[in-house]
């Protein structure tokens, strides 16, 4: 019975340690990464790729390639642009699309969403809710970051989900409400190699904008924590707003709240509507 109990707890320390490489790589994480699965780095998300039953298979060989030389395309990053890189989140997609496409028109943005259309192709290869599935998005991102790097210099970058979309969804998941990370805590920490954004705007869609005649739905409780999650977000900065003043509302609070927040970084054509 000994011996198997053994045996018993060496395959489960394999299969721990073997979750663990998939979010740490060879970059040193954060200490809450260990109960919260988000990828802080490059290096561990391909990580997640090259080691175990993903290790060179035909899949992974078609997302590295298409990353490389679809994505990437031999370009760094730069960390000096031109032109305002905005990410649009929120708690509601449709609204959310929605309001990115008439602000990006409004302030003469190209828009990009994720994933990107250099590993767009790829997207329903990956079973739903494992690790790799996530792994492929958190790639997915620094592909569109490659994209807006290219843009940056003639105009503006608006992207439709980005980090912090990921992020916030796997610490909600790990986390009680009580038990939320601190603000300054690791967890909230923008990776380093990835283009962060000059704003973040969280759009929140209140349960009571939906129209029912008859329903018993009961009221979203993820969304306040959702929101909570995100006002725990410092850098970049992360401004909340609500969609229940009016699309058209949200869209022209958005474009004042960049002039006033990066009229002195950026140079820009035209004031903003009142």
């Amino acid at each position: 019975m000994y011996p198997s109990y053994v045996l018993s707890c060496v395959l489960f320390l394999i299969l721990f340690l073997y979750e663990c490489i998939c979010h740490t790589g060879n970059t040193p994480r954060p200490q809450r990464g260990i109960d919260i699965p988000v990828f802080y780095s490059l290096n561990q998300v391909l990580d997640c790729f090259n080691i175990g039953e993903y290790a060179n298979s035909t899949l992974t060989q078609k997302v590295m390639y298409s990353f490389e030389y679809g994505c990437k395309n031999n370009i760094p990053i730069s960390r000096i642009r031109e032109n305002p890189f905005i990410a649009i989140e929120g708690n509601h997609k449709t609204s959310r699309k929605i309001i990115a496409r008439k602000v990006a028109k409004r302030i003469g943005a190209s828009i990009l969403h994720n994933p990107p259309k250099c590993l767009y192709h790829l997207k329903d290869m990956f079973q739903y809710g494992t690790l790799i599935r996530k792994a492929y998005f958190a790639l997915s991102m620094y592909g569109s970051a490659y994209t807006a790097n290219r843009l940056l210099n003639r105009w503006p970058v608006l992207i439709n989900g980005y980090w912090m979309d990921q992020a916030a969804y796997a610490i909600s998941k790990a986390n009680s409400n009580a038990s939320l990370p601190l603000p300054g805590d690791p967890a909230y920490m923008f990776p380093e190699d990835l283009l962060k954004p000059d704003l973040v705007f969280y759009l929140y869609f209140p349960d009571n904008l939906h129209y029912e005649q008859v329903t018993t739905r009961s009221p979203n409780s993820w969304k306040p924590k959702m929101l909570e999650i995100y006002k725990r977000m410092q850098d970049p900065k992360v401004i909340v707003l609500s969609t229940a003043i009016g699309f058209d509302g949200v869209v022209t609070m958005i474009e004042n709240e960049i002039f006033n927040n990066l009229k002195d970084k950026y140079i820009f054509e035209a004031q903003p509507y009142k």
